[in-house]
């Protein structure tokens, strides 16, 4: 630190000599700032650059002041002379220095551990200051601070390359992460290190167009495609940012226009979400028919008895036999089976799914967590699918059974009857059900996102309507975690429906053979049961187990009915299409009359 002596000669001269220390005290504060290591990364080195060639101003006034007191010394030898360069002449001489090296003290202090974007941004701020001097000053300044960021910026916009050593661009690379999440995780925005001259918008398209022209070149493996909207050199200065910033729009729209053609056209991105929703989702019918037919055998085992190789051969089988023959190779051998892990008492019906084999560049609109989702919604449209399919079984071996035995066993006829209304009441629930999965859930969701896809124009607002096309089902669809309540009574439902179709299938054997006894007393001649051929106690009698069983059944399935609407209810409320459902399974009140109190 430099002071004056109290008792240095006058005060006027004492207030002109501090003026002058005050430029001394000020480039003592820059070239200590100066004197620092450069290995904060290129903008810390611009910056220095720009100070120093500022400084190199001074430095030549110092030359030129230095030459005049010489000349004033040999002019004038006498201690009393007065020379040409006097302290009031040399304040007007430093006065624009001294201007100067404020502001750039001021900067130093600012920015002072800054780096890259910050350290721009900390020189930016004062370009609000009202004095056009120190506006101009500054802008000159932010010119070279600026340009290695406007450099990387060009770089990673028409490159996509990342040359970051010092972490000093706003955004960021993790070599960690493999190119399948090259979208999702491999690159991040910085936004510490984001200028303050760059708006969030503006920085959000230039994070993507560099992703995209990896995505373009890594994903989709076409490295030859480069931008045809080119940049001008002269551009990459602060003066000009308002015309690279016309550029980077017009860039950006030339990338994602190409990104969206590519995926959609070339890669077919709509034809393999169609794909999922008719085998995943079931919507491909016929397919599905012949599916469940050739299953059942292999799935009513236990799950530890089934292997995945006499599955995959099912699947061949009924991809042949249905319509889903005349689809695409590519479509087709993305399809396989994929097995659940096994727990103990599980059948094969609760392990099997259906899987969709997605990669690159694909794999980024339909990541794993939304095949994940789709296997979600496999698992349950399959179980009411099997439900569906079981209560149909169930219908066709009761019309064979009335044939069978025709009036051969009136003490079964009560049972059949009982269980004929209980099999109506469970189809008209799954049908209902059904049909509003996939008609008003399925078909509805699938036009939304094919007006999304085809509005896109960019690849996040693909993955955005794809993403929202799996939200809208699972919501509509009771499959939310919000839902779980109505879950739990739906799949109580579709196990009492489970446990009424084993029920029926021991009656129906029950029945024949009941029904191939009495045959066989008939072919003996024998009419009826004797008096000392008394009639065997049958299960199918108004008190034997099945009858009983089917009592049970009859009695959980109305309660559960009662229950799940009264929970469809609560849910269908700000919902466009769960009242409409509401109102079909329950179309004429008979489970809400089943729950009013008595009239008197």
């Amino acid at each position: 630190m430099f002071s004056l002596h109290i008792h240095f000669t006058y005060i006027a001269m004492r207030d002109l000599i501090r003026k002058l220390t005050e430029v001394g005290w000020l480039f003592n504060r820059v070239q200590q700032f100066l004197g620092r290591s450069m290995d904060g990364g290129v903008v810390t080195q611009s910056f220095h650059h720009a100070l120093k060639a500022e400084l190199s101003d001074f430095y030549r006034l110092l030359a030129v002041l230095s030459a005049q007191v010489d000349v004033d010394a040999a002019k004038f030898p006498l201690p009393d002379a007065m020379p040409e360069l006097t302290l009031k002449r040399l304040i007007v001489w430093t006065q624009d220095p001294l201007d100067r090296l404020r502001v750039m003290a001021a900067l130093v202090d600012s920015v002072d551990g800054l780096t890259g974007g910050a350290l721009a941004s900390g020189i930016y701020m004062y370009m609000e200051h009202g004095d056009p001097f120190v506006r101009q000053f500054i802008q000159t300044i932010l010119n070279q601070v600026a340009t290695p960021v406007l450099t990387m910026i060009q770089q990673w916009t028409l490159e996509g390359l990342l040359q970051d050593p010092y972490e000093e661009f706003f955004v960021a690379c993790d070599a960690s992460v493999g190119d399948d999440m090259l979208w999702s995780q491999k690159y991040s925005l910085r936004w510490a290190m984001l200028p303050q001259f760059i708006p969030r918008d503006v920085a959000h398209t230039i994070f993507v167009m560099g992703k995209s022209i990896n995505f373009i070149r890594t994903c989709c493996g076409d490295s030859e495609w480069v931008l045809d909207t080119q940049l001008h050199a002269t551009n990459l200065t602060f003066d000009h940012w308002t015309e690279f910033q016309q550029w980077i729009a017009a860039a950006a729209n030339e990338t994602n226009n190409y990104v969206t053609k590519i995926l959609l056209g070339k890669y077919q991105l709509l034809e393999h979400c169609r794909a999922l929703k008719q085998y995943l989702l079931l919507g491909q019918g016929d397919f599905i028919q012949y599916l469940m037919d050739l299953l059942q055998p292999e799935l009513s085992k236990r799950a530890t008895q089934i292997y995945r190789h006499n599955l995959m051969s099912v699947l061949e089988t009924a991809l042949n036999a249905s319509n889903a023959k005349f689809e695409s190779n590519d479509i087709l051998s993305r399809l396989d089976v994929k097995l659940h892990q096994a727990t103990s008492g599980e059948e094969g019906w609760d392990v099997f799914a259906l899987h969709y084999k997605l990669q690159a560049p694909l794999n980024t609109v339909i990541p794993d967590a939304a095949m994940a989702e789709y296997l979600q919604m496999f698992s349950f449209l399959f179980k009411v699918k099997r439900v569906e399919y079981s209560l149909s079984t169930c219908w066709g071996r009761d019309m064979n059974l009335v044939h069978l035995i025709s009036n051969k066993l009136p003490h079964a006829v009560a049972i059949m009857h009982r269980g004929n209304l209980v099999r109506s009441q469970m189809i008209h629930f799954t049908t209902n059900l059904h049909n509003y999965i996939m008609f008003e859930v399925l078909d509805g969701s699938w036009h939304s996102l094919v007006k999304d896809v085809t509005n896109a124009t960019h690849l996040d607002a693909l993955i955005d309507a794809h993403s929202g096309y799996l939200e809208r089902i699972k919501a509509n669809a009771f499959i939310l975690d919000a839902n779980q309540e109505l879950l739990r009574a739906l799949k109580g439902i579709f196990d009492t429906i489970l446990t009424f179709s084993k029920v029926q299938e021991a009656i129906y054997t029950t029945a024949v053979r009941e029904g191939q006894l009495v045959n066989r007393h008939e072919r003996l001649g024998k009419v009826a049961w004797t008096g000392t051929e008394e009639r065997p106690t049958s299960a199918l009698d108004a008190t034997g187990a099945l009858v009983r069983q089917m009592h049970t059944i009859a009695t959980d399935f109305q309660t559960q009915m009662v229950s799940f609407l009264d929970l469809l209810k609560q849910q269908a409320l700000g919902s466009d299409n769960l009242p409409f459902l509401t109102f079909r399974l329950d179309f004429n009140e008979y489970y809400r009359k089943s729950t009013a109190p008595p009239t008197n």
